[in-house]
């Protein structure tokens, strides 16, 4: 969250935020790769996709299928992405790998499908995500309010949960 909040602030929106895309450097730390598709905001043209959007469908906003979907401000489309990619990392699975192609799950996500989460999630950090899903992107939190939710999150006692692969898993929305 740290990272895209920093992208955010200096108005760079990812545009492509999924785990191929993170790498885990020293000591574990997450870095954000892959800028292929990142832009400045207010700009056009500061990377060229070779489709409408590029990006993989799982991570990928429901708006992003809308007409000029990216000369809007973008940075709400990489707070859906991290919370597919936070569901990805709690479940251990893949978001939609039961889908059999890209354009399914794109159906499925503009139909308001989400992300599994086990039913181990905090509710704290579900209720996050979910806010995160929002199919309004003017309704998503920022990174930044995402952020602090995180930490906050990180120093409660029951915070430093994270469910084993054992645990069921629940159909979000």
């Amino acid at each position: 969250a740290a990272a895209v909040a920093f992208l955010h602030r200096r108005k760079v929106v990812h545009g492509d935020i999924k785990s191929a895309n993170v790498l885990l450097g020293s000591y574990g730390v997450a870095k954000i790769s892959d800028f292929g598709l990142a832009r400045v905001v207010g700009t056009r043209g500061f990377t060229r996709a070779s489709s409408a959007h590029g990006g993989t469908a799982a991570y990928m906003a429901p708006e992003l299928g809308d007409a000029g979907a990216l000369d809007r401000g973008g940075e709400s489309a990489d707070v859906f992405a991290y919370a597919v990619l936070v569901a990805e990392l709690l479940s251990g699975r893949e978001p939609f790998d039961d889908a059999r192609n890209e354009v399914a799950v794109a159906l499925r996500v503009r139909s308001g499908e989400r992300p599994r989460l086990p039913l181990a999630t905090p509710p704290a950090l579900r209720d996050a995500l979910v806010r995160c899903w929002d199919a309004e992107a003017a309704a998503r939190p920022d990174m930044e309010d995402l952020l602090l939710d995180v930490v906050a999150m990180s120093r409660a006692p029951d915070g430093a949960h994270v469910p084993g692969a054992g645990d069921e898993v629940a159909t979000v929305g």
